[in-house]
């Protein structure tokens, strides 16, 4: 019944990753349009993850050409419109593609013909851009870069992203808090995995308007979150898909929402997940208690907010 009801809404995918959007197919076709050569593939970092690492390596590369990081995200539009959805925070690292040999401000000018087109299409568009954990803070001034190469308006936030497990916050966070006083949006990936989960003091330093996952946290905490106006990006499947949860119904969205937090709704990398949807997503909603009108208060709440 609910996601009959969701075909008649504009729906809002709120956390969505460049590089984990595309399958394997859709960023070979890339390639083979735009003639980009497609190098052996590093093995990423760690094994046993639930990445394909091989569709990684090739996002990484086709993202890296202009070309390519063009039609990678007019790609990730033209899905996401399928599934209907007409506003999207695109999360990319612009880091790892200048230290491939693109540059800051070629990236800039990608990111704002690529909201022009989406205007053109009736979709409202913004950029998360990211920051690994794995690189060396200095990455954030590259990054920072590009944000202010931009156009007013192009890009939402700085984001920390990264696995947490092998890459504390705590490198990050004198850096993430100049952006914050420098009146730069800051979002921050954290208590995805119950082993690393950063105190609330060291998450507050940042001042972030923004936390994605926020899994391991106890109803104080939430609390807090909700008291200072900070926002948490979930995504059921992929918390599931991950092994961060058992179960989806075992997520605390529900404890989340109760203590008055704004929580968004993301896809996060659907095309390890099965190419899951926002619509998908949002139905799981519905097994923690959700009813379909809280449902749709929280898609349109987070449309609203942007």
């Amino acid at each position: 019944m609910l996601s009959k009801v969701l075909v008649a809404e504009k729906l809002m995918n709120g956390h969505l990753h460049l590089t984990g959007s595309l399958t394997l197919p859709e960023l070979k076709d890339i390639a083979r349009r735009h003639r980009i050569n497609l190098r052996p593939f590093e093995p990423i970092e760690q094994e046993g993850t639930f990445h394909d690492s091989k569709m990684w390596a090739v996002a990484k590369e086709v993202t890296s050409q202009p070309a390519g990081l063009l039609s990678a995200i007019l790609k990730v539009l033209e899905n996401e419109k399928t599934n209907g959805v007409a506003y999207i925070e695109l999360t990319l690292n612009p880091f790892g593609m200048v230290r491939r040999g693109l540059k800051p401000k070629y990236i800039a000018s990608i990111l704002e013909e690529s909201v022009r087109f989406a205007e053109s299409r009736n979709i409202f568009l913004r950029f998360k851009l990211g920051v690994n954990r794995k690189d060396d803070p200095s990455s954030v001034m590259i990054v920072r870069e590009v944000y202010l190469l931009s156009k007013c308006g192009v890009c939402s936030h700085i984001d920390l992203n990264g696995d947490e497990r092998r890459y504390p916050i705590q490198p990050f966070i004198t850096s993430f808090a100049s952006l914050t006083r420098e009146g730069i949006p800051v979002s921050l990936h954290v208590g995805e995995y119950n082993t690393h989960k950063p105190t609330l003091d060291e998450i507050l330093v940042c001042k972030p308007s923004r936390i994605a996952h926020a899994l391991h946290f106890d109803r104080s905490d939430y609390a807090v979150l909700a008291e200072q106006k900070i926002a948490i990006e979930v995504s059921l499947i992929s918390n599931r898909v991950t092994g961060a949860l058992g179960s989806t119904r075992t997520h605390p969205v529900r404890e989340m929402a109760d203590c008055g937090i704004q929580v968004i709704i993301g896809t996060d990398d659907p095309a390890f997940f099965g190419k899951s949807t926002i619509t998908d997503e949002l139905v799981e909603l519905s097994r923690h208690g959700f009813s379909t009108e809280e449902i749709l208060d929280i898609n349109r709440s987070a449309c609203l907010s942007n």
